[in-house]
């Protein structure tokens, strides 16, 4: 009796000590948004990953596949439309030891442009709200909100497992603007030859490391018409000139970024502006502000294209006129 008693409590202590074991191993430390953003920045470019993805915005559900490959150093994206018309896209990635523009600021990299020091975390707000599921799995969700009305505000969901981003929700106040998020999911696929070979024969070109750095003075050529305001915290990363669209100023805070199209092409020597486009238009969070902009006797048809609320994009609009250098 007294062994069988003995081996009973043997076994209720080795069981008490597998439960509170297991529970002290199975104890997550928490991670600050700095290390979410982290492990995201890296596993987003360098894990293997394939699954359905929904696109929500403006009341409409778009569904896609989508495959992420690295092979030999190299990522290759692929995204197939389940409905509408059928449409498939793929690009051959950066390498993965490359280095973003954004990805430099997350870290908190900071960048001159002129006198002017552009921080990231200035400007955002970082939240780490706790755990929730998606696509079954379990994810870290981090809010970013922005310190003013100049931008938007994201949340993410980041799989706790390989870090890879499950969720992805840009907000305004009283509003989702757009959701992206896995509804399937699978980590580490094993890609038969025939798909691999399917994957990166569809790509585009390699992408350089290098990113457009913050210029402190525009080409001299492309400085006749410019916005003479920018947001607290956007850069000027880029100027070019296309035949189609003219002057083109590209600005970026690290998360979000826009384009200020000047086009005097558009505009028609007599009066026919009414054929002109004008107004606003919005797809989720990318907004499009186009309005015609006088300076003088001048006038240019000017468009601005990003990730940026309405009332910040019409005050870049018009800010829009000739610089002095212009004048002269």
């Amino acid at each position: 009796m007294s062994e069988s008693l003995s081996a009973v409590r043997f076994i209720i202590a080795s069981f008490l000590f597998f439960i509170f074991s297991s529970n002290a191993f199975s104890v997550e430390t928490e991670m600050s948004a700095e290390q979410v953003l982290a492990r995201l920045s890296q596993a987003m470019r360098e894990q293997n990953y394939q699954g359905v993805v929904t696109y929500e915005h403006g009341g409409r559900l778009e569904t896609m596949q989508a495959t992420h490959l690295v092979l030999d150093g190299v990522e290759f994206e692929s995204y197939s439309h389940l409905n509408g018309p059928e449409r498939q896209h793929a690009r051959m990635g950066r390498l993965v030891s490359c280095q973003t523009l954004g990805g430099q600021l997350l870290s908190g990299g900071k960048f001159a442009a002129g006198a002017a020091i552009a921080r990231f975390h200035d400007h955002y707000q970082f939240y780490v709200k706790g755990y929730d599921r998606v696509a079954g799995r379990k994810v870290v969700v981090m809010q970013i909100l922005p310190k003013d009305n100049f931008r938007y505000g994201i949340s993410l969901g980041v799989d706790v497992e390989s870090g890879v981003l499950l969720k992805y929700l840009v907000m305004q106040p009283n509003r989702a603007l757009e959701r992206i998020q896995f509804v399937a999911f699978e980590l580490d696929p094993k890609f038969s030859p025939d798909e691999i070979a399917s994957i990166t024969a569809n790509a585009s070109g390699l992408q350089p490391c290098a990113e457009p750095e913050p210029q402190a003075q525009v080409p001299e050529a492309l400085s006749e018409w410019m916005p003479s305001w920018a947001p607290p915290g956007f850069v000027h990363v880029s100027s070019k000139r296309t035949d189609q669209d003219g002057i083109v100023h590209t600005y970026t805070d690290g998360l979000a970024s826009y384009s200020v199209f000047i086009n005097s092409e558009v505009v028609a020597s007599d009066d026919e502006s009414a054929r002109i486009p004008q107004g606003a238009a919005q797809r989720g969070a990318t907004l499009v502000i186009m309005s015609l902009q006088a300076s003088g006797e001048k006038v240019v048809h000017v468009a601005v294209v990003g990730e940026v609320p309405q009332l910040t994009a019409a005050q870049v609009v018009k800010s829009v006129s000739l610089t002095k250098t212009a004048t002269n």
